[in-house]
């Protein structure tokens, strides 16, 4: 299970919802965590692997998809018809 710790202001953002606090990530990188980051090219979301230090920062619609895929709110499908 990929686990994904967000910072209050990103919660709040994109309103989502905490499932399970305490759930440990099973995927080779650890749990994550997202922070908001605001730019002048718009907002970005800053995302780092506990284990790795890994950093990846997606733009907002790319956060809303692979998180809309997580959570099953978005099917591939869904996603090839807004493009």
């Amino acid at each position: 299970m990929l686990t994904i710790r967000c910072t209050q202001r990103l919660l709040k953002a994109f309103r989502i919802k905490v499932i399970d606090e305490e759930t440990p990530s099973t995927t080779r990188l650890g749990d994550w965590y997202a922070n908001l980051i605001g730019t002048t090219c718009g907002n970005r979301i800053l995302c780092v692997s506990d284990r790795s230090l890994l950093a990846v920062v997606l733009g907002e619609r790319e956060w809303r998809i692979n998180v809309g895929w997580l959570t099953g709110e978005i099917t591939l499908d869904e996603t090839e018809s807004k493009r």
